[in-house]
């Protein structure tokens, strides 16, 4: 919990969200069990056990652990770990909300984002409607009761650049650049499982 006082408002997860993360924990699992057993049988099932594990726990820790926290001095949000990020409201001078396109692995729907920026235009923090209610994210809003602007419509990334420089991340502001970059770096990844198990093998 943030230091400076009883939270005024405290916002998680909707429950569609946890609904949506147990309904997709069965086949994620089985898509990395099933495979992993067919090949390998007994040792398959445990190795593939193992990494749906790894894969899934994290998910859940998020979706029960994050968290908004508004107190009458402070703001946080707490992540996977549930420990709690904060910044002074004193920080804040603005609210920017603007819709931004659906993201290409999402769930076809476009994003609305809460930004809270300080007096040079930098973003303190960001919330959206993917994973928060858009209802949540008004309450926030309101409890801090800052200047707000919101921008009309769906806007894209270079759009809200253009009108606020500081906002966005740099994967968001370089896209191209940062899907080149992920690609390189799965590649990287399979090419070094392939070696260690190449590696690993004995026999004919």
């Amino acid at each position: 919990m943030p230091s400076s006082g009883q939270a005024t408002l405290v916002i998680r997860l909707p429950d569609r969200v946890k609904r949506r993360a147990k309904l997709l924990a069965l086949p994620v699992a089985a898509a990395i069990v099933v495979p992993a057993t067919i090949a390998r049988q007994l040792s398959g099932f445990c190795t593939g056990a193992v990494i749906a594990t790894i894969v899934l726990v994290p998910v859940f820790f998020y979706v029960y652990r994050a968290r908004i926290i508004v107190t009458p001095t402070e703001i946080g949000k707490a992540g996977l770990l549930g420990r709690v990020r904060t910044r002074s409201r004193a920080e804040l001078d603005s609210v920017v909300r603007a819709t931004l396109p659906p993201p290409p692995r999402g769930d076809g729907r476009p994003v609305h984002n809460v930004f809270l920026l300080d007096r040079s235009g930098q973003r303190v923090m960001r919330f959206t409607s993917s994973p928060y209610a858009p209802g949540d994210l008004d309450r926030v809003v309101d409890e801090l009761g800052l200047p707000v602007s919101t921008l009309p419509g769906i806007v894209t990334a270079k759009q809200l650049r253009e009108r606020y420089p500081k906002i966005l991340p740099w994967a968001e502001r370089r896209p191209f650049v940062a899907g080149l970059t992920l690609i390189a770096a799965t590649f990287v990844i399979i090419a070094v499982v392939v070696t260690a198990a190449g590696g690993g093998h004995h026999g004919p």
